[in-house]
């Protein structure tokens, strides 16, 4: 077969002498794995609505944990009388 990519040539790596020689924006944010902030991270807890519905969806787990988010969404609209997001449920989970 011979060689099948002739003209992918190996890199030698080089060392590195310091974490913000490897990222020369860790030192400004403090994070060396992902410079920048994530956007639409949550910053906040859980509001007391969120926490009601975390422990609706773990008592129905314990009956049922194979049941998937969209048959989860049914069951809270007909048994709980909760309209809920099946993406926020996925969130939630």
């Amino acid at each position: 077969m011979g060689a099948q990519f002739p003209f992918i040539r190996a890199m030698k790596a080089q060392p590195v002498n310091s974490e913000t020689e490897a990222n020369p924006k860790a030192c400004a944010t403090g994070n060396s794995l992902n410079p920048k902030p994530m956007i639409g991270a949550a910053t906040t807890a859980p509001s007391a609505a969120e926490r009601r519905l975390m422990r609706l969806m773990d008592k129905i787990y314990l009956i049922d944990p194979c049941i998937g988010t969209r048959r989860l969404v049914d069951l809270l609209k007909r048994d709980h009388g909760e309209r809920v997001n099946r993406k926020r449920l996925q969130r939630l989970r």
